[in-house]
């Protein structure tokens, strides 16, 4: 054996199809009696179970709302439980869970001197408590929104209600002392009777909070949050008027921002980190108008759901779904078309985990019976096939006394371990284990480094789910030669899913001749992108589908080495096209 080093690859792809189901979910029912049912607030606990506030009114009496409370068992929905019952006009639940799946609820309610206040209860004792008021006297609070933090502060976000100009404030309630802290001015902002400021909190325990400022109909989108210990503004790439703005942060705590455009009433997202934000992308089709929305949510893939209702006359009566990941967003799917005994549309809230596991829940409204009400409804399931462990290659390097294996996956979903195999007189033995990555869309490298190894040596990779099922990738023979063999390579894109376009990156590590071109999940020849010699390098191409349908292509990489000992070598990438 030689000291010079030595690089052999396997391109390989295993996988399914992640193509959306469509929301064909059976409708579960949530609140359907004789009241007026909406502004309907959800969360998933420590165990994914669901929790629902939300308000109920008997007709057009607004005395007579009051706020709801049910949650999800082991086998269904617990019975529905009055927050607030005083005949007083209680309106605009907010629910979140703490980490040990206590519920907390904030409201808006009126006090003595008949103005409304911020009131809140939790269950951590067991079961709520008559809800306290977090504020007194002053202005009519409205449109609350909350969040309880890892370390039980209570974050909140709300708007003064008067003839004048209003104002949007912020405050925290500290759980483990008891105390509040005193409103902080945020801007000067009117609201329209919806949530037009949100909140969330990022697992550092810090807020983010969002809101539209100006007049009713719309104004400057503000962002703000405490990541330097006060709460302060932070730029956006919005500078035009907008209303209907959602917040949400995910696990790897990235911002995640949508809001309408009022001049074209069509919504737009951003994301970002540390201050810096993607340059803003529309999402959903011109002739709606988007409302109604409680929130959004975002899977463990870091992909964000949308569901809303569209008042536009040109649009077909019912709410909507959109998702997407890195700012490439699906086709608009009609989650629930409005039958004929409901007219109206109201509004509609989500949860998504895993990736993509999702609940739709909405509100038609209507008469039945010559009463006035809106029914909740509820629709959830998975949304995308999971998708599988996908190696995009397995490959070895020998150098001097020490043989490296090294594999590359596109993505995992509920990967537990790699197990390395070595085949033996005996069958295959196990040699070590990694740990995987659990679930994840984003490139993955692994490596393990062996030092007693034979030419002629097979070794596989096993990868355990953490179910127990199992997988393998292909096998790889390790061969000693006297010349070096430069043709690993590696095939990305970015970004993934996209739309219309995404762009395909490569690397070589020797020269050699490539062809790239681009296949249907049927077999057929899409496009060639390249068919030419390359030297040594990092390339890169732009893939425009815009002829193309939504749906799974694969880019198919052939290397052909140069030098006296060719060979050739075949990678592959999955793009996923969603339009």
């Amino acid at each position: 054996m030689t000291a010079r080093l030595m690089i052999f690859s396997l391109g390989l792809l295993f996988y399914l199809s992640i193509f959306p189901q469509g929301l064909t979910f059976p409708l579960e029912v949530i609140a359907s009696n004789n009241l007026f049912n909406n502004r309907q607030f959800v969360a998933y606990d420590n165990n994914d179970k669901i929790h629902v506030s939300y308000t109920g009114q008997s007709g057009t009496n607004s005395n007579s709302r009051e706020i709801y409370y049910l949650h999800e068992t082991d086998s269904r929905f617990s019975d529905t439980f009055n927050i607030s019952s005083n005949g007083v006009d209680d309106n605009y639940s907010t629910l979140s869970i703490d980490q040990n799946n206590k519920v907390h609820i904030v409201f808006i309610g009126r006090d003595a001197g008949n103005l409304f206040q911020l009131k809140y209860t939790n269950n951590i004792s067991g079961s709520f408590f008559t809800p306290v008021y977090l504020s007194t006297g002053g202005l009519n609070k409205a449109t609350p929104y909350s969040k309880i933090g890892p370390d039980s502060v209570l974050h909140i976000v709300y708007f003064t209600y008067t003839n004048d100009p209003d104002n949007a404030y912020y405050m925290k309630h500290d759980l483990l002392t008891g105390q509040s802290s005193s409103p902080l001015l945020l801007a000067a902002a009117e609201t329209s009777g919806d949530f037009d400021a949100c909140l969330d909190v990022d697992s550092n325990g810090k807020v983010h909070i969002l809101l539209k400022s100006g007049g009713v109909f719309g104004g400057q989108l503000r962002y703000y949050n405490d990541i330097t210990g006060t709460v302060s503004q932070v730029s956006l790439p919005v500078t035009a008027n907008v209303t209907t703005c959602k917040i949400a942060v995910d696990k790897t705590n990235q911002v995640h921002i949508v809001y309408r455009l009022e001049s074209e009433l069509r919504m737009y997202y951003t994301a970002g980190q540390n201050g810096t934000f993607t340059t803003p992308v529309v999402f959903t089709p011109p002739g709606q108008r988007p409302s109604g929305m409680q929130n959004i949510a975002v899977d463990d893939s870091q992909r964000v759901y949308i569901i809303y209702q569209s008042s536009a006359s040109t649009s077909a009566k019912g709410f909507y779904l959109v998702y997407g990941q890195n700012g490439v967003f699906s086709d608009t799917t009609l989650v629930y078309e409005i039958p004929p005994q409901y007219v109206t549309r109201n509004s509609s809230a989500i949860l998504a985990k895993g990736n993509g596991y999702i609940a739709t829940f909405f509100t038609p409204g209507g008469v039945r019976d010559g009463v006035v009400l809106a029914d909740i409804f509820m629709k959830r399931g998975q949304l995308f096939e999971p998708v599988p462990i996908e190696f995009i290659s397995f490959s070895y390097s020998v150098n001097t006394n020490v043989l490296t294996l090294n594999w590359t996956t596109a993505s995992e979903t509920n990967n537990s371990f790699f197990t390395i195999e070595k085949h033996t007189e005996y069958g295959w033995n196990s040699v070590a284990i990694i740990k995987g990555a659990g679930t994840t869309t984003e490139l993955q490298n692994y490596q393990y480094v062996i030092s007693f190894f034979s030419e002629g040596d097979r070794f596989r990779i096993r990868q355990t789910d953490l179910n127990g099922e199992f997988s393998f990738s292909g096998e790889i023979v390790i061969q000693f030669s006297n010349t070096t063999v430069e043709d690993y390579a590696v095939l990305t894109n970015y970004p993934n899913p996209f739309n219309p376009a995404t762009t395909i990156k490569y690397t070589l590590t020797g020269a050699g001749y490539v062809t790239i071109s681009v296949y249907s999940s049927l077999g057929e020849l899409v496009d060639l992108l390249t068919d030419a010699e390359h030297e040594a390098g990092t390339y890169q191409l732009k893939w425009n589908a815009k002829q193309n349908h939504s749906g799974i292509y694969f880019a198919v990489m052939e290397f052909q080495t140069k030098g006296e000992n060719q060979s050739a070598k075949r990678y592959f990438q999955k793009l996923v096209l969603l339009k």
